[in-house]
């Protein structure tokens, strides 16, 4: 996860120079195209993966009994969500102040989060 935001920052200082240095030439215009679209698949990806972590997190949590050892795992548990929260919002924050839309089809449930929480 922190190479592909390291992969993001990388490819929007990319961005910033083609924008500044350009002058809309057509082959920087193909080339800022491109970039776009692979940010968009980076962020579509990273979003993905956190969505699926937090829905297999929800289940186990929801499979946990009252017992110490369960009680303990929910607290590692809890702990894990956010931080895939805090990951989702640095990921939505950055797509957000530099223009990306994040178009990704959520498979998971969050019915249930103010359980977790």
């Amino acid at each position: 996860m922190d190479h592909n935001k390291e992969i993001m920052k990388g490819n929007t200082f990319l961005h910033l120079v083609l924008t500044l240095f350009c002058n809309n030439n057509s082959w920087c215009i193909g080339l800022e195209n491109v970039l776009d679209m692979h940010i968009n698949k980076l962020i579509a990806r990273n979003v993905e993966e956190i969505l699926s972590q937090l829905g297999d997190i929800e289940k186990r949590y929801n499979s946990l009994g009252e017992d110490d050892e369960s009680r303990l795992e929910k607290i590692v548990l809890n702990h894990m969500r956010k931080i895939l929260l805090d990951d989702l919002r640095q990921i939505t924050g950055f797509s957000s102040y530099y223009g990306y839309d994040i178009r990704v089809e959520p498979s998971v449930s969050l019915e249930n989060s103010e359980a977790i929480t």
